[in-house]
C-alpha cells in the first residue's frame, strides 16, 4: 500500500523535511544505549512536515491498539520501562526507540512539532530545556514533545485539516495526515488550495488525554465564513515565511520592532525614556485606532479573540511590545507585524520576502 512507509524508508523522507544545514545544531543529543529498539513494521514521515501527532496517529491505526496509551508507551516507553531506563528526555527517549530513524531530537522538535513556531519567542534557556529529562509518565509523554501544553490539546491548540489536502492524500497515499504548518497558532487557511482549515471534532477528556486519531472528513467542524479570507492568507504568509527559518525570523521581528520604534520616534510618539507617551494624547489615540482597525478582522480566528477590543486596551499592548520587557503572546507579536504593512517603513521588500513569497 503507497500510505506504509517501514522502517527502511524513514530517513529519506527526514532529511527532505529537515531544516537547512546551516540551521542544525553541531552536538546532538546521543542514542541512550540502554533502551529497548522498536521491532515491529513502522509508518515514517509524510511529505509537508507531518505533525508528530499525525506520525503517532497513524502508527497507532496500523498496528490496531485500541488504547493510545499502549502507543504512546511503544514511542515513549512504559512507566515502568522509563523507571528502569536511563534519565533521558521524552525526544531522546523517542529516537533511541525508532533508532534514530525519524531523525535527531532537534530535527524531530524542529520539523514536527509546534517548536518551529514558538522557537521564535523562546529564550536560549527554554530551548535547553526541551532536552530536559522528563518525570512524567507514559501516559502524558505525547504533550511535550508535540508541543501540546495540556491534555485537552484541541482547546488550546486545536488540530486543523484542509479538505482538500485530505482528498489528494487519499489518492496519492491512502490515508490523510497532519501537516504542521496547519497546525501553526493564527494559521486558519491552506496556503496551497485557499480553504479555510476545518478544526477537529474529537474531543479529549481526563480519561481519554490524547484520542489518536487522523484527519476524517466526517469527523471535522463545518469551516466558519471569514470575513476577508485575503488578510487571514497575508497573515497565514507571514507566518509561514516567519518559522520557514529561525536565524532569518528571529531577525526579521527584532529588526521590525526597531524600525516601529524609529517611526515612532520620528513620529514624535515616544517620550524621553524611549516608551509611548500618554493615551491623552490625540495623536496617540490614533495610532490605538489604527491597530485597533487593522486587527479586528483577525479577532474571529479562535486565538485572536483575546486582542484588544478598544483604544485603551490596544494602548496598553503597542506599550508593552514598545519596552520590550513584558511577554507579549507570539499571535499578538505577529498579529502587530501584519499591521506594520499599513505603515511608511514597510517597503516592497518587505511586502515580497514576507507576504507574496511561496516557499
Amino acid at each position: 500500500m503507497t500510505n506504509i512507509q517501514i522502517k527502511s524508508q524513514t530517513n529519506k523522507n527526514s532529511r527532505k523535511n529537515s531544516d537547512r544545514p546551516e540551521e542544525r545544531p553541531a552536538e546532538q543529543s546521543a542514542v541512550a544505549p540502554a533502551i529497548v529498539p522498536i521491532t515491529r513494521p513502522m509508518l515514517g514521515w509524510l511529505p509537508e512536515r507531518e505533525y508528530l501527532f499525525s506520525l503517532v496517529s497513524r502508527n497507532h491505526a496500523y498496528w490496531g491498539y485500541r488504547a493510545a496509551a499502549d502507543t504512546v508507551g511503544v514511542f515513549f516507553g512504559t512507566r515502568k520501562e522509563r523507571a528502569l531506563g536511563p534519565a533521558c528526555s521524552d525526544v531522546e527517549y523517542l529516537v533511541a526507540r525508532t533508532e534514530g530513524c525519524l531523525g535527531s531530537p532537534i530535527e524531530i522538535f524542529q520539523n514536527h512539532t509546534l517548536f518551529r513556531f514558538y522557537r521564535l519567542f523562546m529564550k536560549p534557556s527554554e530551548v535547553k530545556n526541551l532536552l530536559a529529562p522528563s518525570s512524567t509518565t507514559a501516559e502524558s509523554q505525547l504533550k511535550y514533545p508535540m508541543a501540546l501544553w495540556n491534555g485537552l490539546f484541541t482547546a488550546r491548540h486545536p488540530l486543523k485539516a484542509c479538505i482538500e489536502c485530505m482528498e489528494a492524500d487519499l489518492a496519492d497515499l491512502g490515508m490523510p495526515y497532519w501537516r504542521l504548518s496547519h497546525q501553526y497558532p493564527g494559521v486558519w487557511i491552506c496556503l496551497a488550495h485557499k480553504r479555510i482549515l476545518q478544526r477537529t471534532s474529537v474531543k479529549t477528556s481526563s480519561q481519554l488525554r490524547f484520542n489518536l486519531h487522523c484527519p476524517d472528513a466526517d469527523a471535522l467542524e463545518p469551516p466558519f465564513v471569514a470575513t476577508d479570507k485575503t488578510v487571514l492568507f497575508s497573515f497565514a504568509r507571514l507566518i509561514e515565511n516567519l518559522t520557514d527559518t529561525k536565524q532569518e525570523g528571529v531577525a526579521a521581528i527584532a529588526e521590525f520592532r526597531l524600525r516601529f520604534l524609529a517611526h515612532l520616534e520620528a513620529q514624535g510618539l515616544l517620550n524621553s525614556s524611549k516608551r509611548l507617551k500618554a493615551f491623552d494624547r490625540s495623536d496617540v489615540q490614533q495610532l490605538c485606532a489604527d491597530f485597533l482597525h487593522a486587527t479586528n478582522l483577525l479577532q474571529e480566528l479562535p486565538e485572536c479573540r483575546s486582542f484588544p477590543v478598544s483604544a485603551v486596551h490596544a494602548y496598553y499592548s503597542l506599550a508593552s511590545y514598545i519596552n520590550g520587557k513584558s511577554k507579549i503572546y507570539p499571535v499578538l507579536q505577529l498579529a502587530i507585524i501584519l499591521w506594520f504593512r499599513t505603515l511608511p517603513f514597510w517597503c516592497e521588500a518587505d511586502e515580497a520576502k514576507w507576504i507574496l513569497r511561496s516557499l
